[in-house]
């Protein structure tokens, strides 16, 4: 199986047996689930250098003691080149690597900077704040914040790359978020905060920067402004190979929870390949 330019940390080989007889009805044997973890640290630079791992011994569903499967694995790196694309191909047509296949547009450039999946999992997404839009200087009740000015607004947030799609507030409790941005008399302030997390030897698919806005008044009670989910995917085949070459995704809102007004709040984000060791891993080849 090659992946190109996607993630993986754990593999099932499904096995069907079947006893071929071509007198009787053939019969079923077993059916076996080969479960493989896939250690990025274990990734060799090339088929050459790659060895295999142990043996292992699988047992068959439902469990018959009397049969077994034995399998080995081995993972390494495989060039872009693999991942080859025909530019001629419509929109619609099928990228074929020599095993996975996705549907886009990809072109045969973007295809050439796909890196392969030990190196996609040391990576960083940076996630800006861009602007909160109040016009109207209202909390989340839809009252105005100040009677007679605008909002003071205060901005905590989390990044959640663990539970993304849990329930708010997720897996922090408010007082745990980041301090990330505060204005005063100030509706609609222009933000321009970066929010940052740092993949180390793992994969990640969904995200979700959680947002609490306040209105921040040193006189009465901090009311809330609106709590926000700002949730995305990370695709791995636009991924950036550094922090130099990455784009920004276009802007979009978040969506706002619980609130009986009109308050949005913008974000953008990136995606980029770092060095392994930032993440204080040496990584030896294995034919050295």
């Amino acid at each position: 199986m090659d992946i190109c330019g996607g993630a993986l940390s754990k593999v099932n080989l499904r096995v069907h047996v079947v006893d071929v007889d071509s007198i009787t009805t053939n019969d079923n044997l077993s059916n076996f689930n080969c479960l493989f973890d896939i250690p990025p640290r274990d990734i060799a630079t090339n088929a050459q250098s790659a060895e295999w791992g142990p043996s292992n011994t699988w047992t068959p569903t439902p469990t018959n003691d009397k049969i077994r499967l034995f399998t080995r694995m081995r993972v390494y790196q495989i060039p872009a080149s693999d991942c080859r694309v025909d530019d001629n191909l419509s929109p619609q047509a099928t990228i074929t690597g020599a095993g996975d296949r996705f549907r886009d547009g990809t072109s045969s450039s973007a295809v050439a900077n796909l890196r392969a999946t030990g190196q996609n999992e040391f990576i960083r997404i940076d996630v800006e704040l861009v602007q909160l839009l109040n016009p109207q200087g209202v909390a989340q009740t839809g009252k105005p914040c100040d009677p007679t000015g605008a909002c003071d607004p205060f901005i905590t947030a989390y990044l959640d790359a663990d539970k993304p799609l849990a329930s708010w507030p997720g897996p922090k409790t408010l007082p745990e978020f980041t301090k990330v941005f505060k204005a005063s008399n100030t509706n609609s302030p222009i933000i321009n905060k970066n929010i940052t997390k740092t993949i180390c030897g793992g994969s990640v698919n969904k995200l979700n920067l959680r947002v609490h806005v306040m209105d921040s008044d040193t006189l009465s009670h901090n009311d809330p402004i609106g709590d926000f989910a700002c949730v995305f995917a990370v695709n791995y085949r636009l991924v950036a190979p550094d922090i130099s070459s990455s784009d920004w995704m276009p802007t979009q809102d978040c969506i706002a929870l619980n609130q009986k007004n009109d308050i949005r709040l913008q974000y953008r984000y990136r995606v980029y390949d770092i060095p392994q060791s930032e993440c204080g891993i040496q990584f030896t080849p294995k034919n050295q």
